[in-house]
């Protein structure tokens, strides 16, 4: 978990929200090993979250696809369980 950042506070369930369209419409399909891809989102407070999911971790292979559910249950814990977000590095992806 982050230790400094603007914390979620009132606006952790869009920040949610955010997670689930930026993994619908943006975040799901064929990533190569090494590609990384970030989208920002902002929520209300004058708050803006910043999103990044990559085919990074050490058993990615040299290709893989994201499904949408497979990268929620990745993603929405970095704002689950970290009141300022945090980054994550499964075996085959990362997540922050």
């Amino acid at each position: 978990c982050f230790k400094t950042g603007a914390e979620y506070g009132n606006q952790k369930g869009e920040a949610w929200e955010a997670v689930r369209e930026v993994c619908k419409n943006e975040f799901q399909g064929t990533y190569y090993k090494g590609w990384k891809f970030t989208r920002c989102r902002n929520i209300a407070g004058k708050k803006s979250v910043k999103f990044t999911v990559g085919l990074t971790g050490p058993n990615a292979g040299a290709k893989r696809f994201l499904g949408e559910e497979e990268c929620y249950s990745g993603l929405h814990k970095e704002v689950k369980n970290c009141g300022r977000g945090g980054e994550t590095t499964y075996g085959n992806w990362y997540y922050r």
